[in-house]
């Protein structure tokens, strides 16, 4: 391989390189909309071309609100089985039963309806496979018996525990007048 020093000047060249470059000073070669997102503070919104504040939803707050309603009104609709966490999909919220998110919608002057709830899906902790400590094994090395016991114990009630958080679900509430 040819040596090239860093005072050759075959180790560079010139080039006059055109394109965008957005006022935060970042190239984006030929990717003008990208350049243009870079540099922007607003932008309209998709729907209404109302000026708002660039965020990731491209939408602005009514329009987000319309699109959220119309949404959730071709979910599939359950009766809250009573037990699982709900979640308020217009105000990001998490409720343990009914009683909080009827207290939650009385605070921001609402119908419990307006709230938009979900019924949520339990996160398990997952259990630990036997082979989780396969990186620290020689070949055809057992775990010690006391470890492997534990392990099982660990599993066990791992799979018989509640659920250790919630997160939304896709199946809207019914809720009861």
């Amino acid at each position: 391989m040819k040596q090239i020093h860093y005072n050759d000047d075959s180790a560079v060249y010139k080039t006059d390189i055109k394109g965008w470059i957005s006022r935060r000073g970042i190239y984006y070669a030929e990717q003008e909309r990208m350049a243009r997102m870079n540099g922007c503070t607003h932008l309209d919104c998709i729907v209404c071309n109302k000026t708002i504040p660039k965020n990731y939803h491209m939408l602005c707050k009514d329009c987000r609100k319309k699109d959220e309603a119309e949404k959730y009104k071709k979910m599939e609709k359950v009766e809250w089985d009573g037990t699982s966490f709900l979640y308020s999909s217009r105000y990001e919220s998490f409720f343990e039963s009914m009683l909080y998110a009827e207290e939650f919608a009385c605070e921001k002057s609402c119908r419990l309806e307006d709230l938009l709830l979900l019924q949520c899906v339990p996160n398990r902790l997952r259990e630990v496979p036997e082979d989780y400590f396969w990186d620290y094994d020689g070949d055809e090395v057992e775990l010690p018996g006391d470890i492997e016991d534990a392990l099982l114990l660990l599993n066990a009630l791992i799979s018989e525990s509640e659920p250790y958080s919630w997160s939304p679900g896709n199946k809207a509430i019914i809720i009861k007048k």
